[in-house]
């Protein structure tokens, strides 16, 4: 070869070339994933859902996911029988996103798709275990905000893990509205 510099630099070019493509086109997602339990997933509760929990209840989880614009909270906490009509209730009249306490009805078609929301599908929900409840009662609902621009979901779930316990699970789901229409 007469001029080994010459393909040198032309093979560094096509390098460079190919870094700045891959540069330009790299995945832009901004994800964020946020697992927590006892008082950092109160916190978190508040601060992603405005939720504010009493102080009685009791071993709090959240799992908090941002996909690009679509937001994903998944969250649980025990907390005794006679103060969960009060909290959902309490949430409810102030027109936040959580159904009634008497919205809660036994629908297994929802109770059986939060629990695919489960552990062996995703391992970061481990204390995602609906199948512990007894009579679990679910219900869901959906709505729009800013201006219409976003789409909400929420679906909870409660059971009875004792006589005067209650487990209760939130799912949680924001996404633009242009992206739910697809």
């Amino acid at each position: 070869m007469k001029h080994p510099v010459v393909g040198t630099i032309a093979l560094l070019a096509i390098l460079a070339g190919g870094a700045y493509i891959g540069w330009q086109f790299k995945d832009r997602r901004v994800e964020g994933v946020r697992n927590t339990s006892g008082p950092a997933a109160r916190a978190a509760l508040q601060a992603s859902l405005g939720l504010e929990l009493p102080r009685s209840a009791y071993d709090p989880s959240c799992f908090e996911e941002d996909l690009e614009k679509t937001k994903l909270v998944f969250a649980g906490f025990d907390i005794p029988a006679i103060e969960l009509p009060d909290l959902l209730s309490q949430l409810h009249d102030s027109n936040l996103t959580l159904p009634g306490f008497q919205e809660l009805t036994s629908d297994n078609t929802l109770f059986e798709s939060m629990k695919l929301q489960s552990s062996k599908v995703d391992p970061r929900h481990v204390w995602w275990k609906l199948e512990e409840l007894k009579n679990p009662r679910c219900a869901s609902r959906t709505g729009r905000r800013n201006s219409n621009q976003l789409v909400w979901r929420v679906q909870v779930c409660a059971g009875e893990t004792s006589a005067s316990n209650y487990r209760v699970y939130l799912a949680f789901s924001e996404e633009p509205a242009e992206a739910a229409a697809k």
